[in-house]
């Protein structure tokens, strides 16, 4: 599978999706390896609290197969591309360099505007490994509220358990911030993650 993943440069990941990824209200992009596994953490913290939402997870490994093909070497044609990312349905993209990397490569796609790209915005300072995904606004809990707010802006009867969703991971973001303060490293439920098959 992996090998396969590799060969085509971008995939949907079921086992890591709501609903083995099908019909998504909300695709969870990622490209590096710290910015998977915070898409991850936060795919699985919302098969735990919202496991009725459709939650797809996409991996990227070759950055060429987001362009179109007759530009970029490997490029999806468009309707792989589509199956991948469908038409009228919000991307949230993590990566692990600079946005306008993805939004160029995206650039030509119809609807290009359903990507939402969080990236590196060089800001931080010496500090925790977490905290550098919290000022790059790149953490699990910056992708699930941004989340919430897809689903709350597309489906109203979302609305509720999304201004939940919401309010409880801005909380942790902010105790996050007071808990390095004093502690100077990230606290166990960060550094202690791992997926988990039974989630």
């Amino acid at each position: 599978e992996a090998v396969e993943h590799c060969r085509v440069g971008a995939s949907i990941w079921p086992w890591a999706s709501t609903q083995e990824g099908e019909d998504p209200q909300v695709v969870l992009a990622c490209c590096g390896d710290n910015l998977t596994l915070e898409t991850l953490a936060a795919a699985d913290i919302l098969r735990a609290e919202a496991p009725e939402w459709r939650v797809r997870v996409v991996n990227v490994v070759d950055l060429l197969a987001l362009g179109i093909p007759e530009k970029y070497p490997g490029g999806l044609d468009e309707a792989r591309f589509q199956r991948l990312f469908p038409l009228g349905c919000p991307v949230i993209f993590n990566f692990r360099g600079y946005t306008a990397v993805i939004k160029q490569m995206c650039w030509e796609r119809p609807e290009n505007s359903r990507f939402d790209v969080n990236g590196y915005r060089e800001e931080g300072t010496t500090t925790t490994p977490f905290d550098m995904h919290v000022f790059n606004r790149t953490s699990r809990y910056h992708v699930v509220i941004q989340a919430a707010q897809k689903l709350a802006s597309r489906y109203p009867e979302a609305g509720a358990k999304a201004e939940a969703l919401i309010v409880e991971y801005e909380r942790r973001i902010a105790e996050h911030r007071r808990y390095i303060q004093i502690q100077g490293m990230d606290p166990p439920e960060i550094t202690n993650w791992e997926w988990s098959r039974n989630t």
